[in-house]
């Protein structure tokens, strides 16, 4: 279990597509994008690091979310992104279609400078969800 190289990307969880189509969002237009991109020197990999083609001072971090209810965690996250080394100005969580937002976390990310884009990917349900508990 421990120490024998199997880690292993959780199956059945599209975050990769997520990731995708929030690299190709217009909110990244005009800008180089660098998916899971490693930070060295603080051990953090945002999955999108974006730098404007026209001034290079210019950067946006994004992180693509599958989950049931966006928690200000998920926020937070992207706001420790933004800071050293990368000094973003914005942030940018995509998020899937069915996931939830309350007004408080859209209230929480606008004050932080992250803004919430949804995208059309369908967040993956679990067997609990899938087979017995209704929507």
């Amino acid at each position: 279990m421990f120490g024998f190289g199997s880690k292993k990307v959780a199956e059945g969880i599209n975050w990769r597509k997520a990731e995708r189509e929030l690299a190709q969002h217009r909110e990244f237009s005009g800008y180089d994008v660098e998916t899971q991109k490693v930070l060295r020197s603080v051990n953090k990999r945002p999955d999108i690091f974006a730098v404007k083609k026209k001034d290079r001072k210019v950067r946006k971090v994004g992180d693509a979310k599958c989950v049931k209810i966006l928690l200000k965690v998920h926020v937070d996250q992207v706001v420790g992104y933004k800071g050293y080394p990368v000094f973003a100005k914005e942030g940018v969580v995509g998020i899937a279609q069915d996931t939830v937002v309350t007004s408080d976390i859209r209230e929480y990310a606008k004050i932080r400078k992250v803004k919430i884009v949804r995208l059309r990917v369908k967040r993956e349900q679990n067997f609990v969800e899938q087979y017995f508990l209704d929507d």
